[in-house]
């Protein structure tokens, strides 16, 4: 199993080198401790694309067909989309609004590159945003949850996973919300786990 990591996600800021990764043409990196290495696009049976911006799937013809090409061989390729529905709102301002992503997704699926079924929706973190000016973004109340869920259910999208905000995992959003003036409310547990169920 091969899994391209969201947080420094390669399907979106570096399609190319991973196309030419799943092609064995450029080192992977393991991890810290380990060397680089030539990946075998043979041995690949399990491709895992974690992504908040999916439409270079499409877009990179090079990444595409180095999709599509571990398709052919028969490999599985998982799709773990991130949608937070804070997508083009000054608490994401560089991500696409959640109609653009499921736009997206349906043409990521038209093209066959992923399979419905093996897509999960990650609604990653969940939060109640409030910024120094008095304005507020919230994708906690039931609301938002269902604005989310009729982009992307009628897509086939059936797992859906969601964590909620915290300051111990989360450090780097922290940091980042503080320089954009803004701060997240603390959320009970027990709100996270009715939206989960």
């Amino acid at each position: 199993m091969l899994s391209a990591s969201r947080t420094r996600d390669p399907v979106h800021r570096c399609p190319e080198l991973l196309a030419a990764m799943l092609r064995g043409q450029a080192d992977v990196r393991p991890g810290r401790t380990r060397p680089a290495e030539r990946l075998r696009p043979e041995d690949v049976g399990v491709l895992v694309l974690w992504t908040k911006q999916p439409a270079a799937i499409v877009k990179s013809r090079v990444l595409g067909n180095a999709i599509g090409g571990l398709l052919a061989q028969g490999a599985i390729v998982d799709l773990q989309l991130t949608v937070t529905g804070f997508g083009g709102t000054p608490v994401e301002p560089g991500i696409p609004a959640p109609v653009e992503v499921a736009r997206t997704l349906d043409n990521v699926m038209k093209a066959g590159l992923v399979d419905p079924r093996l897509v999960k929706l990650r609604i990653d973190p969940l939060a109640r945003v409030r910024f120094d000016d008095g304005s507020v973004y919230d994708n906690t109340t039931d609301d938002a949850q269902a604005r989310l869920l009729d982009l992307f259910v009628p897509l086939g999208v059936g797992r859906v996973t969601c964590s909620r905000l915290d300051d111990r995992r989360y450090q780097t959003v922290a940091r980042r919300m503080a320089a954009l003036g803004a701060r997240a409310d603390p959320l009970d547990p027990g709100v996270a786990a009715r939206l989960a169920a």
